[in-house]
């Protein structure tokens, strides 16, 4: 059995209340996305199915799925099957680099288009980010990170750049993953959600574009450090 196959297996939670190939799909994800696997591996769907008493179907349909959000590929120079693509340093500055100037574009043209109830909307999720934290309540943190995101989008009106940013959805989720094992980084990014909260309510354009620079500044080279982490581990 080699390494990829034992951490598949630890991964493994035939618990959950899903079906078999999202199961698989969810031990692959977390594998490939917190690089326990890194770039290059490839997959052996046999051994997998062999040790794991689970017929090869699933895993193709779980990896398929992660072919189309670009995480493993097939025929990659002479390595048959999967071919573990992963998330590089380049990557996150690339798409850090993008979520910057669509991000900045989209706060600043909400912050003039809500209304009222809108900013009490984008208030309670701020304040209901701070509580989840005093109570170390992650998984809602996360869920609260995706929320604040979208509702700016969805009050900015800019639909393009949206369906844009959704192209880059699985790596979002991939951030607010590794952003939330760090404690002051998770402190860190719910107090700037504040401060642009606050900036947002002042119309404060050139400040809105300072922080939000920080607060994605901030979050890339995090991301990066642990990307270097992990790369270090498995060396």
């Amino acid at each position: 059995m080699n390494q990829v196959t034992e951490l598949f297996l630890s991964h493994l939670d035939l618990s959950l209340d899903k079906s078999l190939h999202e199961i698989v799909y969810d031990a692959f994800y977390k594998m490939i996305i917190t690089g326990k696997i890194p770039a290059g591996t490839r997959i052996n769907e046999k051994q997998i199915s062999v040790y794991s008493n689970i017929s090869r179907t699933p895993i193709r349909q779980a990896l398929k799925q992660l072919e189309t959000e670009k995480l493993v590929a097939y025929g990659l120079g002479n390595k048959n099957g999967a071919v573990v693509l992963g998330i590089t340093q380049s990557d996150v500055q690339e798409i850090f680099a993008i979520r910057k100037s669509f991000e900045t574009l989209a706060t600043i043209e909400a912050s003039k288009k809500m209304t009222k109830s809108d900013f009490a909307e984008l208030e309670k999720i701020v304040s209901d980010a701070e509580e989840f934290y005093e109570k170390g309540e992650f998984d809602l943190i996360r869920q609260n990170f995706k929320e604040f995101n979208n509702l700016i989008f969805e009050k900015a009106r800019m639909f393009r750049i949206q369906n844009i940013i959704e192209t880059l959805k699985v790596y979002q989720l991939y951030f607010h993953e590794i952003t939330t094992i760090s404690d002051s980084r998770t402190k860190q990014a719910i107090d700037e959600h504040r401060e642009i909260y606050n900036l947002m309510l002042e119309q404060n354009e050139p400040e809105i574009e300072r922080l939000i620079d920080k607060h994605l500044g901030s979050s890339a080279d995090f991301i990066v450090s642990v990307i270097d982490d992990e790369e270090e581990n498995v060396n």
